[in-house]
């Protein structure tokens, strides 16, 4: 007899089977772990600046920077990040040194994410008029906060011309 024909009348045994779906299990368990953190978290818009989101390597990225009430990191300044009491929806965003008062914060930041530049992709279409946009208007971005501290970017929001209603995102 063939062996080929005796291994593939075989069922598979179910302890193959679950060590075949195990890796999958866990990994639609951890994205669903991490949504439910994301649901819990408060969002905070925040105030950036932008750069030319044109990058004909990588694509069509927004460059980005939060911006801040003081220069960036300086001599071991700053050792902590926080997000503000909103002003007119968006929190101001400081850079604190190790010894000054937090009373002004709401919510702690991570500090590589305050002061690191980033990306934010956009749609082709609306590169050249994001691109205008951030730099002739204010812009901000809507985060959140994971109980690990790691920040979610969930959407850009780009304040509307004079007499246009609804804000770019």
């Amino acid at each position: 007899m063939n062996q080929l024909g005796d291994s593939a009348a075989r069922p598979l045994s179910p302890l193959f089977l679950v060590a075949a779906l195990l890796p999958l299990l866990g990994f639609i368990g951890s994205i669903a772990l991490a949504e439910i953190g994301r649901w819990g978290a408060p969002a905070i818009q925040i105030a950036i600046e932008g750069f030319d989101p044109r990058d004909p390597i990588r694509g069509r990225y927004l460059l980005y920077r939060v911006s801040t009430n003081a220069p960036r990191a300086v001599d071991g300044y700053p050792a902590q990040a926080c997000a503000g009491t909103p002003e007119a929806g968006i929190s101001p965003v400081y850079l604190l040194g190790p010894d000054w008062s937090t009373s002004k914060c709401e919510h702690t930041l991570p500090v590589d994410f305050v002061l690191d530049d980033h990306r934010y992709f956009v749609q082709q279409d609306k590169a050249r008029e994001l691109e205008r946009a951030v730099r002739e208007r204010r812009a901000s971005i809507v985060i959140r906060l994971s109980s690990e501290r790691r920040v979610a970017v969930e959407e850009l929001v780009i304040e509307p011309e004079a007499g246009d209603e609804s804000a770019v995102n």
